[in-house]
């Protein structure tokens, strides 16, 4: 045999083996039989070959033309019976291949499909056919075939066997078992069976991770833009669509001046580490097992010890009257077991303990007793799902994270370095909007929708199918006018306020819950209790520090998060867990609150790196947004949207996922990702849903915010996806007085629906101060213009979104106002709002303590012609004098203003309260300009009203706008 056949031969079975199918394994089993050709060349084509090839992940292996060359060229060859000379078999070669490549355009002829579906594996089954058939092939060619065919080169083969020969085949059994489990994962997600030894967890590990940057070393000092991630920075071998935006160093500095990042944070005072009583069991596996533990009492000093719970009707703390009392810790010991059993049954997962102190008589100890979770174990085999261990963080951004939890961040650092689990930083998870709903459902349902609704049962019901033990907790008191997790927001903006409303609402919450297929609901029963000690159903805003029994609240949902999965190691693993904690510790207007789960949180994360079959998912929806540093710079602001996301994933895990799903995690924390593909890639492992729906568990396509779902405000991620300007830019004047004029016209128009008198009524006429944080970007044939309006009175943030074509038509350019959002605070309004005025866009005299001004304002409340003309007379927008025409006896007036010489903005008013205007609008530019609204049009002027009519911007030379006005008058008798 020549050595070009001989080549050839060797090129054949390298793109067999690469490919990945049986046939490859059968020839290379049978090469030493067929060829001579030194060892190590033909393992170097062999691994070149293998390098440099990776099947497309949605066909196929073995409907590659060239496996199916090699097949046809090996088979001919066979069936010839026959030694070829080189130039013979060459030519074979490349007619083989010339057939499959022109079949392969085309559709394969049917007795090529029938003899390529013995190498193909479509299904789990089929794979397991074709190996039994190559093995049975493979003990019928030796007996036949290779003796009679090859018998002299079957000699010279055995002769010349090195141990190099060995080693070869010992790489090929290596590859072809990695083929194997990695099919067998793929196919079927939840399940591994491979044919024999799996690839291990650590291997897949140290695979998938060796070419990631060195993680950081030392303590984090956080308090620099480039000291974000856990990896040192690598530059990108070819630039990405999505590249990261980083902060400049001022804007760093500005904000840990703004959150005092080096404050240590605020304790909880009095706190006790000694838990009264202890339970001596990890798990339980069912409601009605009893439970032993162990109690010391002597804090108490003697003083009697109560245990009491949240009433079962009520939903609140039972009455006192309904407290259990006891002496001593023998007595509080004997009673606790039958009664956790009692309160589990109604769906309680701890219990308050309280007693004065023996130190201080006027001061109350209080703990919350944690039972031992409920484990059931239904099957007697151990899981082979994973489990998953999902965090979320209200308010809190990916930079926020950095800047003020650094004991956490060291301890993902350190993470970060081990070889036994993969510490992952997704820096690219992509806020949707500026609330916690629309990504939280997202997450839970996979849909895109912004629908008043968590569609929690969404995800749990798919769980529970495949046997999961869920948990869900957050600290949301459950009759909070905000709502929570597990009921829809119908109830928003009230309360129960009676016996009877609240057992009314605490029946509808527990039948929502009970139709979510949710086991357990942790800590969440007890939030309400926590809030009334300061007053309040939420920690939005305030207190200041979250404490109960002086230990950090959130603490307690860490600890119950930790037992769950230690009980699932101590109940053999048979169940596997899928645990939801969201806390909202960050969602206040200092942004430093949540500095005190920093000790408590790298302390959880240490220990979930330790729980081997667990996947654990840290991230927020959205950054701190109520914070001054969020409302006052453009990093701020952006922040809001920068949310986070870390993986944990032990060697278990990872052996689970197995390799292909680890690199798609690992590529994928440089790619654009939302929370809808965290959920598909839960839903994927439960069952194969197709390659588009695996979510980060399959490489996610290089992508910018433009090709996903996001509300309009959002602010991308992404460097360079919008151009900025400074603050108060001229250009944009006219669309901010549009903005502002359309504020003014509704509140006013929403006013006069219920009332007769003209003016604002209580809510004022809103002076603009400056327009500030001004950011562009592209869409189709408009540009989208974001900014926020301050205005006076109370220097309030209206944020506003304009959309303008790039191309301007003479009088017909739709110039509208697609966002309109309130930023600052404005709940403290409602208490002077009119009640047919939103109250989000209403400033009025709340009475609040302000601070004191130069020039208070002098609140008006619009009834007659002096009032309106001080109205008028002080609306100096945006630092511009308002010049007044008067058009009719001293009632009719034109007000116009002059932004530069390219901009003009016009309103019309009606200063009388005996009469109203129909008036008709005519203009005209002297050069191109456009206007925010279509001329001609009309309008009804009713009296003591102003009006905000458009704005004009000259694009070029030469500048001057004409109006013409023509009226009407329509005035009141006065019988």
């Amino acid at each position: 045999m020549s050595y070009i056949r001989r080549l050839s031969t060797h090129i054949l079975v390298a793109a067999s083996l690469m490919s990945a199918t049986p046939f490859g394994e059968l020839f290379m089993r049978e090469i030493k039989d067929l060829v001579i050709l030194p060892r190590k060349l033909s393992l170097l084509v062999c691994l070149c070959a293998r390098l440099g090839f990776r099947p497309a992940p949605d066909r196929n292996v073995g409907d590659h033309p060239i496996v199916t060359a090699g097949t046809l060229s090996y088979s001919l060859a066979l069936s010839m019976n026959m030694r070829l000379s080189g130039k013979l078999f060459f030519v074979l070669l490349l007619v083989a291949v010339a057939i499959v490549v022109f079949f392969s355009q085309t559709s394969l002829p049917d007795f090529m499909k029938t003899s390529h579906s013995k190498i193909a594996r479509s299904s789990d089954d089929q794979m397991d056919s074709v190996v039994t058939s190559q093995i049975d092939k493979r003990a019928l060619f030796k007996v036949s075939t290779k003796e009679q065919t090859h018998a002299s080169m079957k000699t010279q083969a055995d002769d010349g066997l090195t141990s190099e020969e060995t080693e070869i085949e010992k790489a090929v059994d290596a590859e072809w078992q990695s083929v194997v489990q990695t099919r067998n994962t793929t196919m079927n997600p939840t399940t591994i069976q491979p044919i024999s030894a799996a690839i291990t967890g650590k291997a897949i590990l140290n695979g998938v991770l060796g070419n990631l940057g060195d993680a950081y070393g030392g303590v984090s000092s956080g308090s620099r833009c480039d000291n974000i991630g856990l990896r040192k920075y690598r530059k990108h071998k070819e630039k990405p669509k999505c590249v990261a935006h980083m902060a400049q160093a001022k804007y760093c500095k500005l904000a840990h001046e703004a959150y005092k990042t080096h404050k240590k944070p605020l304790t909880c005072a009095d706190r006790i580490d000694k838990s009264f009583c202890v339970f001596r069991d990890s798990w339980r596996e069912s409601k009605e097992t009893r439970v032993a533990l162990d109690c010391d009492v002597s804090p108490c000093g003697g003083n009697p010890v109560y245990v009491l719970n949240i009433d079962p009707i009520y939903g609140i703390l039972e009455p006192v009257d309904k407290w259990y009392e006891f002496s001593s810790a023998a007595e509080l010991q004997d009673f606790l077991p039958d009664y956790v059993i009692k309160t589990s049954m109604t769906g309680s997962s701890f219990c308050f303990l309280r007693c004065k102190s023996k130190l201080t008589s006027n001061r109350i100890i209080k703990q919350i007793l944690l039972y031992p979770p409920v484990m059931p174990r239904l099957n007697r085999t151990k899981s082979q799902l994973l489990n998953f261990n999902v965090i979320v963080l209200d308010s809190v951004s990916r930079a926020h994270f950095y800047r003020l939890l650094p004991k956490s961040v060291d301890v993902m650092r350190s993470l970060a370095k081990e070889e036994t689990v993969a510490m992952l930083d997704f820096e690219l998870l992509q806020n949707t909007s500026p609330s916690t709903l629309s990504d939280i459902k997202a997450f839970m349902s996979g849909e895109k929708t912004y629908a008043k609704s968590y569609n929690t049962d969404t995800l749990y019901g798919q769980l529970k199918k495949k046997g999961y033990f869920t948990l869900v907790q957050e600290d949301s008191c459950w009759y909070d006018k905000h709502g929570c997790l597990l009921i829809d927001y119908s109830q928003r903006n009230s309360t129960p306020s009676t016996w009877s409303e609240f057992a009314q609402w605490y029946d509808a919450f527990t039948d929502q819950v009970g139709a979510l297929h949710i086991d357990d609901l942790g800590l969440m029963p007890s939030a309400c209790e926590v809030y009334q000690q300061y007053g309040t159903t939420n920690q939005i805003d305030k207190p200041r520090r979250v404490c109960f029994g002086g230990k950090v609240y959130a603490d307690y949902y860490f600890d119950y998060a930790r037992k769950v999965f230690d009980a699932q190691r101590d109940s053999g693993g048979i169940t596997p867990v899928f645990a939801y904690t969201r806390l909202g510790t960050g969602n206040e207007v200092t942004g430093s609150r949540i500095k005190q789960i920093d000790t408590s949180l790298a302390r959880f994360l240490q220990d979930m790196a330790t729980k081997s079959s667990t996947l654990t998912m840290i991230l927020s929806t959205h950054g701190p947004k109520n914070t001054k540093y969020a409302l006052h710079t453009m990093e701020g602001r952006s922040e809001i949207y920068d949310s986070l996301l870390y993986m944990i994933v032990p060697e278990n895990a990872a052996e689970i996922l197995g390799r292909e799903r680890m690199e798609a995690l690992v590529t994928n924390q440089k790619r654009l990702v939302t929370t809808m593909e965290l959920h598909y890639a839960i839903v994927s492992t439960l069952t194969h849903v197709g390659a588009v729906k695996e979510g980060v568990f399959r490489v996610i396509p290089d992508r910018t915010c433009a090709d996903i779902s996001i509300k309009s405000f959002a602010i991308c991620k992404c460097e360079g996806w919008e151009k900025h300007f400074t603050d108060n830019h001229e250009s944009f004047a006219w669309l901010a007085e549009r903005a502002l004029g359309k504020i003014n016209n509704v509140v006013q128009k929403k006013f006069m629906k219920t009332h007769r008198a003209g003016g604002y009524g209580q809510c004022q006429r809103l002076v603009g101060h400056s327009f500030e944080k001004i950011h562009r970007r592209k869409e189709k044939n408009h540009y989208i213009v974001t900014m926020d309006l301050v205005v006076v009175p109370d220097f309030q943030i209206f944020e506003v979104q304009i959309k303008y074509p790039l191309r301007f038509r003479v009088h017909r350019n739709a110039v509208g106002i697609t966002g309109l959002r309130r930023v600052s605070t404005f709940n403290h309004y409602a208490q002077c709002v009119d009640t047919s005025v939103p109250t989000d866009m209403c400033v009025c005299n709340s009475r609040r303590k302000t601070k004191k001004r130069k020039h208070p304002w002098d609140w008006l409340v619009v009834d007659t012609r002096q009032q309106i003309m001080a109205i008028i007379n002080r609306s100096r927008m945006f630092g511009v004098k308002t010049n007044v025409e008067d058009l009719h006896a001293s009632c009719l007036m034109l007000l116009s203003r002059k932004h530069g010489a390219r901009i003009v903005v016009f309103e019309l008013a009606n200063a009388c309260d005996d009469r109203k205007y129909e008036v008709r609008m005519i203009g005209k530019s002297k050069g191109v300009s456009v206007t925010s609204r279509d001329l001609p049009f009309s309008l009804t002027l009713k009296p003591l009203t102003v009006h905000f009519l458009f704005s004009v911007y000259h694009v070029k030379r030469p500048y001057g706008f004409f109006l013409k006005t023509s009226y009407s008058a329509y005035i009141r008798s006065s019988e």
